[in-house]
């Protein structure tokens, strides 16, 4: 049906995005200052941090079917690459470790579910049951909305049992928000 007619499915990509002409220029720059910065405090290891939205694009919202089948909608409120984000850690030594995901919701509108959300990190009731038992099986923990804590948590995460605490690194890190 679909070739007969010249139709076909669509999506939406990243694919094609450019970046400014003097991107190549400005990266072999920063990378000298990084190396002159790691030399000048005697530093062996770069840990580059970085931050990105799980994307759930691929889902379609529109799909062909025979008459009388039922449509299962997925409510994604306008905003499908915003309610998960995983943080992503790697070293100048080729390490990669663990990711990070932070589980996102928006705050509630009624001030009786506002007032309990504090005390169930903002993901409401029946949310909050899934969360919590994931949370216990997995050694994870909620942590606050702000990116100060958040960037705090993913750091303990990452090295709060490192073997020799008194090696210095050096950290980049890309402005989180995670909102």
């Amino acid at each position: 049906f679909l070739p007969r007619h010249h139709l076909s499915f669509r999506v939406k990509t990243r694919q094609g995005q450019t970046g400014p002409s003097n991107a190549s220029t400005v990266a072999k720059n920063f990378l000298v200052d990084v190396l002159a910065k790691m030399a000048a405090l005697d530093i062996d290891v770069l840990y580059k941090a970085d931050h990105k939205s799980v994307f759930f694009g691929l889902i379609t919202t529109s799909t062909i079917q025979k008459k009388g089948n039922k449509a299962v909608w997925i409510h994604l409120s306008g905003r499908d690459k915003e309610h998960l984000t995983c943080m992503l850690l790697g070293s100048s030594h080729g390490e990669k470790k663990i990711i990070f995901l932070v589980l996102k919701t928006t705050p509630s509108k009624k001030s009786a579910t506002a007032a309990i959300n504090p005390r169930q990190p903002r993901f409401g009731k029946r949310l909050w049951k899934d969360i919590k038992r994931l949370q216990d099986t997995s050694s994870g923990r909620y942590t606050a909305t702000p990116a100060a804590t958040i960037s705090l948590a993913f750091f303990h995460y990452q090295f709060g049992d490192r073997s020799d605490m008194s090696k210095p690194v050096l950290f980049l890190l890309d402005d989180f928000s995670a909102h």
